[in-house]
């Protein structure tokens, strides 16, 4: 049910806000603190407040990104046996000085990467990346499917829609998905929008991100469920475990494989490479938003956001270790950003977007933008969704979240 919820949602909320950010960055040229004030003074909050999720985003998913390298060097060194053990993933995250220095070293490589630019750091690593990512999601899906004895209960398990499973919460997660992986309502579409020609097709553009997100986000899925399946014998409530699914249920099916070290250091690679893309959006909306709103040089925003990312970035690391023992409304540190940021921020700033662009700017700016390069969205289908159905559907999850804990 999360899948097919997560299919309608991303083809019509979540392309058409796509294409309204791209539209916007395009027509003003700047990144989103700048960008809705330039076309109407009394929305340049939306700017700050959709820049400020890219902001708080960053410090936490390099502590992610963190623990990525720390099984990525685990597997390339040829101890990756050792990832499969018991708790090791929880023995890793509770050494303070460990979960810094591979968070740092996360940090410093996305930095780098948007110190050599869009054009040479982004775009180029994404050209490389990008293929790769979706060769090797097939290969070790189609590898686990085939080597396990549950295969078949994995796919019934992943394609069969239960309605018994559909709640509102399946619309929260469904929703704080598509914000995250699809990066809209935190202002990187914006931000990229204003990078991009006149001459390409906003409408194509963003059709070609949204079906290359759904393509890899289903097989990542599928590969995840036949994993759990393999290693519990088809247990379903193991997908409930979070982060240990990737970082010791995976391991697990990898130790039971022939050439499993090697077939585990190209999936963390993977994995890598998929996190480094996402990081590198991220800074690069924050950096970019400091220059246009300071004047600064580049790369001195981008020191400047280095250092603040660190900082911010401890928190959420040490909620493992020293801080373990500290809850915010119920919530570990790294857990109170995520939920705070993808259940609350986000679709407050989605919700806002719609009505900035369904009544203040009106549907027809964007698509006059749109039609410069390319044919738009039907103009009545996109007014429909922003105007009405996202505004109505995001207030419903928002308000959800609300009282999720209260």
């Amino acid at each position: 049910m999360f899948l097919l919820v997560y299919l309608i949602l991303a083809l019509t909320f979540g392309i058409s806000l796509m294409c309204a950010e791209i539209a916007i960055g395009r027509k003003t040229g700047v990144s989103a603190p700048l960008a809705y004030g330039m076309l109407d003074r009394r929305f340049s909050f939306l700017g700050y407040l959709a820049t400020l999720a890219p902001v708080l985003i960053f410090p936490y998913y390099c502590v992610i990104g963190g623990w990525v390298i720390k099984y990525t060097t685990i597997y390339i060194i040829g101890r990756g046996a050792e990832a499969a053990t018991k708790n090791y993933f929880d023995v890793f995250t509770s050494s303070a000085s460990e979960s810094i220095l591979f968070l740092l070293a996360f940090l410093l490589v996305s930095s780098l990467l948007v110190a050599l630019g869009v054009k040479g750091g982004i775009e180029r690593v994404t050209k490389l990346m990008m293929p790769l990512l979706l060769a090797i999601v097939v290969f070790i899906t189609v590898f686990i499917l085939a080597s396990s004895d549950t295969a078949a209960e994995a796919l019934s398990f992943y394609f069969l829609p239960d309605l018994t499973r559909l709640t509102p919460i399946t619309f929260v997660n469904a929703t704080g998905q598509i914000f995250y992986s699809m990066s809209v309502a935190m202002g990187t579409m914006i931000t990229f929008g204003s990078y991009m020609s006149r001459d390409i097709s906003i409408k194509s553009s963003a059709r070609a991100i949204v079906w290359f997100d759904i393509a890899v986000a289903f097989l990542s899925g599928l590969m995840v469920v036949g994993a759990t399946y393999a290693k519990t014998g088809g247990d379903p409530t193991a997908l409930e475990e979070g982060a240990s699914l990737l970082f010791s249920t995976l391991p697990a099916v990898f130790s039971s494989a022939a050439f499993g070290n090697i077939l585990g250091a190209v999936f963390f690679i993977m994995v890598l490479f998929a996190a480094l893309t996402s990081a590198v959006a991220l800074l690069e909306t924050v950096v970019s938003a400091v220059v246009d709103k300071t004047g600064i040089h580049r790369i001195h925003a981008l020191s400047l956001v280095t250092v603040f990312s660190a900082a911010l970035a401890l928190p959420s690391a040490l909620g493992y270790n020293v801080l373990s023992g500290v809850r915010i409304l119920g919530f570990g540190i790294l857990d109170f950003f995520d939920f705070a940021i993808n259940n609350l921020l986000m679709p407050l700033v989605a919700i806002i977007s719609c009505i900035f662009i369904g009544y203040v700017i009106k549907p027809r700016t964007v698509i006059n933008e749109m039609h410069i390069s390319g044919k738009p969205p039907s103009a009545r289908s996109f007014s429909f969704i922003i105007r009405y159905a996202a505004p109505f559907g995001l207030a419903v999850i928002f308000i959800s979240s609300v009282l999720s804990i209260l």
